[in-house]
Formats: structure tokens, sequence, C-alpha cells
């Protein structure tokens, strides 16, 4: 029997992170570029069609497209005075409660 120890991989970690931060980056673009940030929750609801819808095209990238517009969504729920139910937010109809 060995006594070696199994650690978490901190570079395939720290690769989640970076895909993860890509991803949120991708998605504020894609609300620049659709000239929407001043109507976030038309936007974000948007987006996050356009992502489901596009998912199957994205490959690899479509896992930290996800978290990016997951991340979008928690922090405009955070944000906001008066946060809407689980599954009620901005793009919830497509993704699913964010949280």
């Amino acid at each position: 029997m060995s006594s070696e120890s199994i650690t978490p991989d901190s570079s395939e970690s720290q690769s989640r992170e970076a895909n993860s931060e890509q991803g949120l980056l991708l998605a504020i673009l894609f609300m620049v570029i659709l000239g929407v940030i001043a109507i976030f929750l038309p936007a974000i609801t948007a987006l996050a069609g356009l992502v489901t819808a596009s998912a199957e095209y994205l490959g690899p990238h479509a896992g930290p497209v996800r978290d990016g517009l997951k991340t979008l969504q928690l922090a405009f729920r955070e944000s906001s005075a008066a946060p809407d139910e689980p599954g009620q937010g901005p793009g919830e109809k497509y993704t699913g409660p964010v949280g």
C-alpha cells in the first residue's frame, strides 16, 4: 500500500477559474456589441437564449461561456434591490435557476 496523498490539481482549478473569467468577459463583450448595457434584463435574457441555442456550436467553449453567463446573472441578482425569486431572474427561463 502506498503512503502517497492525493492532492487536487491546482493548475486544473486555475484553468477553470480562467475559463470562467473568459466566459464572463465574452458575455460582457456580447452585451457591449449588442448595445444593451442600459437595459440589463432583456439583454441578459437574450444572451441566455443565445448561449443556450449556440451551445452545440461552441464545443469546448460552451462551459466557460455558460459559467460567464451564470456569473453575470448572479451579479445582477446580488446587486438588485429586490431580487427575483429563484428561476424568475433574467435569462433563467433558458438556463434554469442560478442561485
